[in-house]
């Protein structure tokens, strides 16, 4: 038996050897022609960032859904497209990039990655009054409608006015919005232990008055990406992994890559640009609209960080908390983009607040999230577990989880857990451990 454990070790070690050299060969028939494909700094990204790809992609499948390898699957993998120099506009990479672009995303890395294997005791508190979760989620959801619409009908809904020059805070009331948005999270937090018919229409309702009346596509990607792991978990621990459900999860892909596309156009369209000017806009090697949307969504933040390596840090020791709390930042006066791409990655924040020193502000977030971590993996509250990793999932656009909303919500919905009465849909769906 030890032998054959052995071997299977071995011929996974060949097998991801025979990749590297694969991948190593192939770096000139992928990289554009330009001052990156002789660039040994954008090569040493390209690789790296390839490796990081693929072994938390492999973990995924042997081990299931972690926090860590979701955030590397996502960061690497955007990182990688980004080194194959698809756009005139992308910068030439330097040895501030491999700084800034590796070395404390794989520090967080090893911080996430250690800390989740941690075993930790489930928590059960007895002798407390308890609540259905359904009656708890269809109270929540009730509440969302009607203060959205409470909203609504106070500062309009965003998409009629579409186009103009009017911000997203002309549609906020101080309080109410903090609150729906809230409750939004609520509903998406505790999809696991609800019924399908449930699910079905909180999402509805979120995709169709916050992704759509008001516009926020974030919200639409967060969401779907929550749901996308959920699935991929589910299909992971049953031992259900088949080409069906593969081809599920691609058809989500590409009904996602649509989505983007769709709306992107959509706002072009609202501005007076014609149907084709995302691929000026971008400066796309590739004459496709859909191509240049996911490229500059994908890859683009890595380019708008480096606008920020040589501003001076503010050196703010709290902006972590201040965040969380919604005080405002002292460094709001430095904002860049490119082509309108204005996501500058999760780590802008840190650069701004640290500099060079930017690690360590990083150190700082990856503790604070590793704590949230285990206090949801000691109550085996996988509804918080998979929310959490659809947020680092989404770190190559911004650091989320900062966001006062998100993360009250996900103190909310640990607060409340405990005094909840699961549903046998829910319930039985995952393992008692993860």
């Amino acid at each position: 038996m030890t032998e054959i454990v052995n071997l299977q070790k071995l011929v996974r070690r060949l097998f991801l050897s025979g990749v590297a050299i694969f991948i190593l060969c192939l770096y000139p028939a992928i990289v554009f022609e330009s001052e990156n494909r002789i660039n040994i700094f954008n090569f040493a990204l390209y690789f790296v960032s390839f490796l990081g790809f693929v072994y938390s992609f492999s973990r995924i499948i042997k081990t299931n859904i972690r926090v860590w390898s979701l955030f590397s699957l996502t960061f690497f993998g955007a990182l990688f497209l980004n080194t194959i120099n698809a756009s005139y506009k992308q910068t030439v990479k330097g040895s501030d990039d491999l700084y800034f672009l590796l070395f404390a995303p794989i520090v967080m890395v090893l911080i996430l990655a250690f800390f989740e294997s941690i075993n930790v005791r489930s928590l059960k508190l007895t002798g407390i009054p308890k609540l259905k979760v359904s009656k708890f989620y269809v109270a929540v959801l009730s509440l969302y409608v009607l203060v959205k619409i409470f909203i609504g009908l106070n500062v309009g809904f965003r998409i009629f006015d579409y186009g103009i020059d009017a911000t997203g805070d002309k549609y906020v009331v101080p309080g109410w919005s903090g609150i729906s948005a809230i409750l939004q999270w609520l509903l998406i937090i505790f999809i696991p232990y609800v019924r399908k018919k449930y699910v079905v229409l909180a999402v509805l309702a979120i995709v169709i008055i916050s992704g759509v009346l008001h516009v926020k596509r974030g919200d639409i990607v967060r969401v779907f990406s929550f749901l996308l792991i959920f699935y991929s978990y589910r299909v992971l621990s049953s031992g259900s992994l088949n080409w069906k459900s593969i081809f599920y999860v691609a058809l989500f892909l590409i009904f996602t890559a649509l989505s983007f596309t769709i709306f992107g156009q959509l706002r072009l369209a609202a501005r007076g640009s014609g149907d084709d000017a995302i691929i000026e806009f971008l400066g796309s090697r590739i004459d496709s609209v859909a191509f240049s949307w996911l490229y500059g969504y994908l890859t683009f933040g890595f380019e708008v960080l480096s606008l920020y390596y040589d501003e001076p840090p503010s050196y703010d020791y709290f902006w972590i908390l201040k965040k969380i709390l919604g005080f405002e930042m002292i460094d709001k006066e430095a904002s860049y983009s490119i082509s309108a791409f204005n996501a500058p990655t999760f780590l802008a924040e840190h650069v701004k607040a640290f500099g060079n020193y930017y690690f360590l502000s990083i150190m700082f977030f990856s503790l604070l999230s590793v704590s949230l971590i285990l206090i949801v993996k000691k109550m085996r509250f996988l509804g918080a577990y998979i929310f959490i990793g659809s947020l680092f999932m989404l770190m190559v656009f911004g650091d989320y989880l900062l966001n006062r909303s998100i993360f009250f919500s996900l103190i909310v919905s640990i607060l409340v857990f405990p005094f909840l009465t699961l549903s046998k849909e829910g319930s039985n769906k995952f393992p008692s451990k993860f």
